[in-house]
């Protein structure tokens, strides 16, 4: 299932407004990554986040999250399976 240009900026400006200028929502970057079904649609977010901020999102990520955090989010990418042609 490809990820539309407009669900993966949804999906890219939801992981932007959960970064705070005191304390980030990590429940709701996690939540993201969750809804997605596939790791191409991973991709898709990342092309958008850097459309739309000029950052790039593992970077953002990293500056932003513990490493415990991070750890948690490439947990949940990696138990997906790769996208269109991987059943």
């Amino acid at each position: 299932v490809v990820l539309t240009k407009a669900g993966a900026e949804f999906y890219a400006k939801q992981i932007n407004k959960a970064f705070g200028i005191v304390n980030d929502d990590e429940q709701a970057i996690f939540g993201v990554f969750r809804q997605l079904r596939f790791k191409s649609q991973v991709a898709s977010i990342v092309t958008e986040f850097f459309n739309l901020y000029k950052r790039d999102l593992l970077t953002t990520l990293k500056s932003k999250l513990s490493e415990s955090e991070l750890a948690e989010i490439i947990n949940i990418i990696e138990t997906k399976p790769l996208g269109i042609t991987n059943k």
